[in-house]
């Protein structure tokens, strides 16, 4: 697991760098901070037998705002 966080923390922080941000926390942090929250929305999905047309609130909404709170512009 560790491994797989390591690797979307690269992941992320080239697709960062590319669009001239940063973060502002461990990227490993963020990547735990993410996964964590897409597990929780699936466990709910799972528990609660949402349908399969589950309200997108978490791709549209959470993940967004969560992003905007993680990252800055990368100095110049």
């Amino acid at each position: 697991e560790r491994r797989f966080h390591d690797a979307l923390a690269e992941i992320l922080l080239d697709l960062l760098g590319r669009l001239g941000l940063r973060l502002t926390v461990e990227p490993h942090n963020a990547v735990v901070t993410m996964v964590r929250l897409y597990e929780t929305m699936l466990e709910r999905a799972i528990l609660d037998e949402l349908p399969d047309t589950l309200d997108n609130s978490y791709l549209t909404q959470v993940l967004p705002r969560l992003l905007t709170a993680l990252i800055a512009p990368a100095p110049s």
